[in-house]
């Protein structure tokens, strides 16, 4: 029993997980965070995730409850980005600030995608493994090619403007660390709703197949240059 646990939903769900956090964290050329923080970060975000499954419900119910919706688009638009995106985005978000964003160890540049990007695959994890266990493995192959980069790819935007508001922030900057966090959640949902609403209609109609593609493509790009620029270029953030 134990042993059909691990090979039909562990594995498969963790595999590309530990991968892609693997590329990231091995990206971190100073101070590599400790791994005892990153596991922690990661195993908490696991742990909260499911929470978001009744926040989410609630919020749907709010929403179809006072909102009239031009359309169905208009609807499921609204949907994925308000029940979905913003729920998911905001635990991660909240974890991410209680764990990582006063800690020591958060103290160059690059940290914060790499506390980020945990946090967000913390969370992608325990939604693989629930994916798979309802669904099947037949699931798996699809999660490892779009949702986990996909979560990941919203990591790296959530952790680019922490970075930068943690930077203004210790400089004693007022202004620029509030929108930097404004960014660092706002940036990160309106990408979230717009991947799940593509995705979601293209599943239901057929008709943002290539949309979505091409949606996936450039955000990953946009993405990875975030990253390269953070990594690459990496510095102390500044003294508090």
């Amino acid at each position: 029993m134990i042993k059909s646990i691990v090979l039909l939903i562990l594995i498969p769900a963790l595999v590309p997980v530990f991968a892609v956090l693997f590329f990231v964290y091995s990206k971190d050329r100073f101070a590599r965070e400790p791994f005892k923080q990153v596991a922690k970060i990661f195993l908490i975000s696991a742990i909260v995730a499911p929470i978001s499954i009744p926040l989410e419900r609630i919020a749907m119910a709010i929403f179809y409850t006072n909102y009239k919706p031009s359309s169905i688009f208009d609807l499921d638009f609204k949907d994925n980005l308000l029940c979905v995106a913003l729920v998911e985005e905001g635990v991660k978000w909240l974890v991410l600030m209680i764990l990582a964003w006063n800690k020591k160890v958060f103290k160059y540049r690059y940290d914060g995608i790499v506390y980020a990007v945990v946090t967000s695959l913390g969370f992608a994890a325990s939604e693989n493994i629930m994916y798979i266990y309802y669904l099947g493995s037949g699931v798996a192959l699809s999660r490892a090619i779009f949702s986990i980069p996909g979560h990941a790819m919203f990591g790296v935007f959530m952790g680019f403007f922490v970075s930068r508001a943690r930077q203004g922030a210790n400089k004693g900057h007022i202004i620029t660390p509030f929108f930097s966090l404004i960014l660092s959640i706002a940036v990160p949902v309106l990408l979230h709703g717009i991947y799940d609403f593509l995705l979601s209609d293209s599943i239901r109609y057929g008709g943002y197949g290539l949309l979505f593609f091409i949606f996936v493509f450039v955000s990953d790009v946009l993405a990875w240059m975030a990253m390269y620029n953070d990594f690459a270029s990496d510095r102390p953030l500044g003294k508090k």
